[in-house]
């Protein structure tokens, strides 16, 4: 399941000339979403904010800088967390220092039944096709 996926996704990354190989051991960690979010994260935010606060520290403590992420956050509408997501969101905000960045990833056609306007206010930037050139308020 989950395992044979990862190594799809790490061949994936090699294939496009991304040297994972050549990284210091602990830089680069590929976790599914689920066992992030779900089962780790219990999908309440205090425990995921936790979680990620703890995860912080350990690659300081390895000596890393900092903490860089790219979570796709459609396993909360996959498995009915969609309340779940809006609270973490909003309860992340911008509380992490510039040790700590994101980039967080939404199909569109994934989220059309919730309001995500409220996710956009909660962080300072947002990419996206259709709100080139716009703000959101």
């Amino acid at each position: 399941g989950g395992e044979v996926k990862l190594v799809s996704e790490v061949s994936s990354l090699k294939k496009h000339g991304i040297d994972l190989d050549g990284l210091p051991t602990g830089a680069f960690t590929l976790m599914p979403s689920f066992e992030w979010y779900l089962q780790k994260g219990k999908a309440e935010a205090k425990t995921i904010i936790e979680n990620l606060q703890m995860l912080i520290k350990e690659k300081k403590e390895a000596g890393f800088v900092g903490v860089w992420g790219a979570p796709e956050l459609a396993v909360f509408i996959d498995n009915g967390k969609g309340n779940e997501l809006l609270r973490y969101e909003k309860s992340l905000g911008r509380q992490f220092g510039s040790d700590v960045g994101g980039i967080c990833l939404f199909d569109k056609k994934r989220f059309e039944e919730m309001d995500i306007s409220q996710i956009f206010k909660s962080h300072g930037h947002i990419i996206s096709e259709e709100l080139v050139g716009k703000t959101i308020a």
